[in-house]
């Protein structure tokens, strides 16, 4: 009840300056703290809703996308060529996949009667109760997410040489491989499906 305007904007000034988050960020908190807060004023706990009082709201900021050219492209697929980057820099440039479409492609989306590669399945992480957790979704971000595409020659060969690739570390390995993300096509030496936040990290590096 004693919660001010001012008090929201000082948080949001945190948020900024202290946490490094973006507006567009921190607009995720005003709409969730505005949306609280409207259920207490509609219920008549609070006079009023401080959110909506506010002078200095968060703005989104528009997405600017920034494109590579064919040569420059090339020369990133060479780097990344015969490593565990393969295949996620190859969805995104052939696809245009998500990090979380391209962490969640299986075996079972590879149709190569038909030659086509179905989005079905997503990885996204989390935070739950402080602790950070991957989340396996058979569902995509949007109903047009969900998607089947032409299977093109340089991700089948791909896909073919890093199943190879799990093939040989698995031996390797024996028991110390690990056999429960088999499924997935994106995976480490042992075995594992990629870490998201490993994507865009080594992603950030190679650039």
């Amino acid at each position: 009840k004693d919660l001010k305007p001012g008090h929201i904007e000082a948080f949001y000034r945190f948020l900024s300056t202290k946490e490094g988050l973006s507006q567009n960020s921190i607009l995720h908190y005003h709409c969730n703290i505005r949306k609280a807060l409207q259920q207490l004023y509609v219920k008549q706990t609070i006079p009023n809703n401080p959110a909506d009082l506010i002078s200095n709201r968060p703005i989104r900021e528009p997405f600017v996308t920034n494109f590579y050219n064919e040569e420059q492209i090339m020369t990133y697929l060479e780097i990344v060529k015969g490593t565990k980057m393969e295949l996620p820099v190859l969805g995104a440039s052939f696809y245009g996949f998500r990090r979380s479409e391209i962490l969640g492609l299986k075996d079972s989306a590879v149709d190569l009667n038909r030659r086509t590669i179905t989005v079905r399945h997503t990885v996204v992480p989390t935070t739950i109760d402080g602790k950070y957790e991957i989340l396996r979704k058979d569902c995509t971000k949007s109903r047009q997410s969900l998607r089947s595409l032409p299977l093109v020659d340089i991700f089948e060969t791909a896909i073919m040489e890093a199943a190879e690739r799990q093939e040989h570390y698995r031996r390797q390995l024996g028991s110390l491989y690990c056999n429960a993300d088999r499924a997935y096509l994106c995976r480490d030496e042992m075995g594992r499906l990629l870490n998201p936040n490993y994507i865009s990290q080594k992603h950030k590096a190679l650039l």
